[in-house]
């Protein structure tokens, strides 16, 4: 398999070749510089006693005049109105949310709040079943099963609790059952530094004061990979409904009636809940939703804008920019759920997605010109930009690519 270099050796690399350049070339400058200094010293010593001051002064301006000349002070900006310069771009943390922008949930039963003659089955806790039904005689007893001439009620011996404690002091029943359930909101984060590259493009234009202006373009492709597992609660809807024993027959023995349980042996149970007694709770069941969410993107940033270039000496220039940032990004974002308490809330989904992002720059960056021609520089730039969001199934991802810093180093070929 063929080995890939990391982008931040080959960086080292050419900023470490950049500097011996720049290296080599302060020391030949000096040498230089060293020996006119030198010479123009031993020419301009004051004459001796005697000597003939003429002939000197004519022998120092021609040993000056057959030296080489200094190097150049300024670099002809007006001969290089082209630059690119290609190098190396560190971000700061970038970031991305996952959260739950619609919650599903599961319905469990459904429970009739009003209504006759219907089975209604109830899961409060204890050893036995908890339920209402119909029973043989359609639900239909006289008041008092030994008296004929009692009047006619609607209820049933078909019921049953699961514990005694549901049966109340004022001779009513309570029954209770999860209905529905959903996960609860919940949110997730994960970041990252980015490591990329950037080709820029400079035109000079024209001249501001000692310094130049002129427009900037460039282009930076980037990628990132985000990730983020962890743990939700699960919310839980238990209703309530209170019944209304009816008959002379006291708390059943042992609590299950059955469909044809004689009447004058079993308390009547009215087969509707009392008017105005359902309640509803939500109870919460902590980390009982497990996922796992995964986005990545590819990044591909523009900048364009007017610059301003300004010579700080012989060969360091600083230069200043701002303007239009834009970012394409290509995202793909995924995700998977597990509810073990309920097999069939757990979900799972995936999606791509595009977008353009608008924002704007400021770019500051120093440049030393190892020759007119190359130069190496530093700098750092500052991002503001709209935020990026996916949503797959429910599940929202969203990518924080606003008030970032970047710094940048790298090369520079002026023409």
């Amino acid at each position: 398999m063929k080995k890939v270099i990391p982008i931040w050796v080959a960086t080292f690399g050419v900023l470490l070749g950049s500097l011996g350049l720049i290296w080599a070339q302060g020391v030949e400058d000096s040498k230089l510089g060293e020996e006119v200094r030198a010479a123009k010293g031993s020419w301009i010593t004051p004459p001796r006693s005697g000597a003939d001051d003429s002939e000197l002064r004519e022998k120092a301006r021609a040993a000056i005049a057959a030296l080489p000349p200094e190097p150049a002070v300024k670099r002809n900006e007006d001969n290089h109105l082209n630059r690119f310069s290609f190098g190396y771009r560190l971000g700061s943390d970038i970031s991305a949310r996952f959260q739950t922008v619609r919650s599903f949930s599961q319905r469990l039963r459904s429970i009739p709040q009003t209504g006759r003659g219907i089975d209604r089955n109830y899961d409060d806790s204890g050893p036995l079943q908890t339920y209402l039904r119909n029973d043989i005689h359609n639900n239909q007893y006289h008041l008092d099963p030994t008296d004929p001439d009692s009047p006619i009620v609607n209820a049933t011996v078909y019921w049953g609790v699961g514990s005694l404690d549901q049966i109340q002091a004022d001779g009513t029943v309570t029954m209770s059952a999860i209905t529905e359930v959903s996960p609860d909101a919940y949110e997730m984060s994960d970041s990252q530094l980015t490591h990329g590259l950037e080709l820029t493009y400079n035109r000079q234009i024209g001249h501001l004061g000692r310094g130049t202006w002129g427009l900037e373009a460039a282009f930076a492709p980037d990628k990132v990979g985000l990730r983020d597992g962890g743990a939700a609660d699960l919310l839980q809807t238990r209703i309530a409904d209170t019944y209304q024993l009816l008959g002379p027959n006291g708390p059943p023995g042992d609590l299950q009636g059955s469909f044809d349980a004689p009447p004058t042996g079993w308390p009547l149970l009215q087969d509707e809940p009392l008017p105005g007694s359902r309640t509803a709770t939500t109870e919460t069941i902590s980390q009982a939703v497990t996922g796992d969410y995964q986005f990545d993107a590819n990044l591909f940033g523009f900048r364009l804008g007017p610059y301003a270039e300004f010579p700080l000496g012989r060969k360091f220039h600083f230069s200043l920019s701002g303007g239009l940032a834009l970012l394409l990004v290509h995202s793909q974002f995924s995700y998977q759920e597990n509810v073990p308490l309920y097999p069939s809330l757990s979900s799972s989904g995936e999606g791509r997605d595009d977008d353009l992002l608008v924002g704007g720059y400021v770019s500051g960056r120093f440049l030393y010109f190892v020759s007119d021609d190359v130069s190496v520089f530093a700098g750092g730039q500052w991002q503001g930009m709209s935020q990026y969001r996916q949503t797959v199934g429910g599940k929202e991802a969203q990518l924080d690519v606003g008030g970032r810093v970047f710094f940048t180093a790298g090369l520079g070929f002026s023409f």
